[in-house]
């Protein structure tokens, strides 16, 4: 149901057309009034009306003071919910600060537990308690949103009230209009109806004026209703927000209530936990104890180890006395030697054995025979390396004891071409070719002093070849040319020729001087002689006169 808030408030689309609508009627009914003069006992009844509507809104406001009243009252009891929350979650601070404590010592946390499960039952009381007076704050709250919509129902009654006055007032209106026409009717009345008419007018005015201030008071009062109902609103507004805390309240003490029992469990936790620690130390002691009697038992076998160590170490210092550069005549310790003590001589780089008497050289001037308790097998010595007799056969054993390389090819029945070299024999090729070579049967007698030549000179001369044979063929005049020599002139002597020209011109030589001319030569002027007066006789040269 929408709340009247009055012209210009807020709300659902109702009321703020009935708020409008109220305005609009007021509006109306002043017009109305000033126009019909008639409207005087209608006037006085909507003042009536309005009387009464103020009184309904003297009740409301009444109401509305009862329900401020009683929203006091819920804040009061709400905050005496806050509070007492306050008080529980501060218990269960203390319950889990008793339970940390318990951690420490489980005894004790046992009995705080206790009384941290005593203190959670008076809170969860507590908050039951403040349940109850925050569901009685909700009822005083749902009382004041009824009384509030009863101030709302009242509203409307005004208003409804308001658009009667607006009925009467067009009522008022028709009747002026009869009114005019009466007096149009009326016309020879005139002066008469003249003056009634002053006097209706006069109180006409008065009517006016008074329903004017009827409809200002209707409106101051629906203003101030629907302020009430405001009121009203918020203080529903405000008693659900109470609720809503003491709610919480109780929803906190619930949380509390839980959380003491949590402590409790923890404190039970912690208790067990240090039962389980003690019993964890206790264990701890015994296996302490236990490794204590192990560590006195391994150090009287490490004790006894040592000494055992010590011993061997004396005992073997005693028979190896390390490197020496002489035979030494007491042990490392000082106390006689030992048969069979040894020692290195860094002089003659030689192991010197002690045999009870004299220091001799190991391995020398001691024989296998003198050693007794000689092993009879292989693995006595032990050697990993040999062949069992069992695996050598009669035959091996016929092998493997002769004395040398040559008796063991005649035990393997091998002849002397074992011992040649491959070379020496032709290949299976060559013997294919030697299969296919010619016998010595089909060689003559000549021919074998023929193949038996060391060279291919010695085999020219078996054959009885000449000087020609190595030569080139072209070296030689071929059969034609051998024809045509048979009838050539053959080479001659010059003497043998007759006949012969005695003259340069018989030979038909004409680059040669005549015995004359060499005559002349040999008394000519050489070019490389000097011209003087000896050699000189008169004469003239071309060219001038000498």
């Amino acid at each position: 149901m929408g709340i009247f808030r009055g012209t210009g408030g807020t709300g659902d689309a109702t009321t703020d057309a009935v708020a409008s609508q109220v305005g609009t009627d007021a509006a109306t009914a002043s017009t109305k009034a000033n126009e019909a003069a008639n409207s005087a006992t209608d006037a006085a009844n909507s003042a009536t009306a309005a009387a009464a509507s103020a009184s309904s809104i003297t009740e409301d406001v009444a109401a509305t003071a009862a329900n401020a009243t009683a929203s006091s009252a819920s804040a009061t009891a709400a905050a005496a919910s806050a509070t007492a929350a306050a008080a529980s979650e501060t218990a269960s601070g203390t319950s889990e600060t008793n339970a940390a404590t318990s951690a420490t010592n489980a005894a004790t946390s046992a009995t705080n537990a206790g009384t941290s499960e005593t203190n959670a039952a008076t809170s969860a009381t507590t908050a039951t308690t403040k349940a109850t007076a925050a569901e009685t704050s909700a009822t005083a709250a749902a009382s004041s949103e009824t009384n509030a919509a009863t101030s709302e129902t009242n509203a409307a009654t005004s208003a409804t009230n308001a658009g009667t006055s607006e009925t009467n007032a067009a009522t008022s209106a028709t009747n002026a209009g009869t009114s005019e026409t009466n007096a149009a009717t009326s016309a020879t009345a005139a002066a008469t109806s003249a003056t009634n008419a002053g006097t209706s007018e006069t109180n006409a005015a008065s009517s006016a004026t008074g329903a004017a201030t009827s409809a200002t008071t209707a409106t101051t009062k629906a203003t101030e209703a629907a302020t009430s109902a405001t009121g009203a609103a918020t203080s529903a507004t405000t008693a659900t927000t109470k609720a809503g805390e003491a709610s919480t309240s109780a929803t906190n003490a619930a949380t509390s209530e839980t959380n003491a029992g949590n402590s409790a469990t923890a404190a039970a936790t912690s208790a067990t936990n240090a039962g389980t620690s003690e019993t964890n130390a206790a264990t701890s002691a015994t296996n302490a104890s236990n490794s204590q009697t192990a560590a006195a038992s391994s150090a009287t076998a490490a004790a006894s180890s040592a000494a055992s160590a010590a011993s061997a170490l004396d005992s073997f210092d005693d028979r190896y006395l390390g490197s020496k550069t002489s035979d030494p005549t007491t042990d490392n310790d000082g106390n006689a030697l030992v048969t069979g003590a040894l020692y290195y001589n860094s002089t003659t780089g030689v192991m010197r054995v002690y045999d009870g008497s004299n220091w001799i050289d190991s391995g020398s001037g001691l024989t296998f025979a003198e050693i007794s308790a000689t092993p009879t097998t292989l693995a006595g010595y032990g050697i990993t390396d040999a062949v069992a007799s069992s695996s050598v056969s009669v035959y091996g054993a016929t092998l493997i004891d002769d004395a040398d390389a040559e008796t063991a090819r005649t035990t393997l029945g091998l002849g002397t071409a074992a011992t040649t070299a491959s070379t020496a024999y032709a290949t299976a090729a060559q013997g294919t070719t030697a299969d296919a070579a010619l016998a010595a049967t089909a060689v003559s007698t000549f021919g074998l002093t023929l193949v038996d030549d060391a060279d291919a000179a010695t085999a020219r001369t078996t054959l009885g070849l000449g000087t020609a044979a190595t030569t080139a063929a072209s070296d030689y005049a071929t059969a034609a040319q051998g024809t045509t020599a048979d009838s050539a002139l053959q080479s001659v002597a010059f003497s043998d020729l007759t006949s012969t020209p005695t003259t340069l011109a018989g030979y038909g030589i004409t680059d040669a001087a005549t015995s004359t001319q060499g005559a002349l030569a040999d008394s000519a002027l050489q070019s490389n002689s000097t011209l003087n007066a000896d050699n000189m006789t008169t004469g003239t040269l071309s060219g001038g006169t000498y």
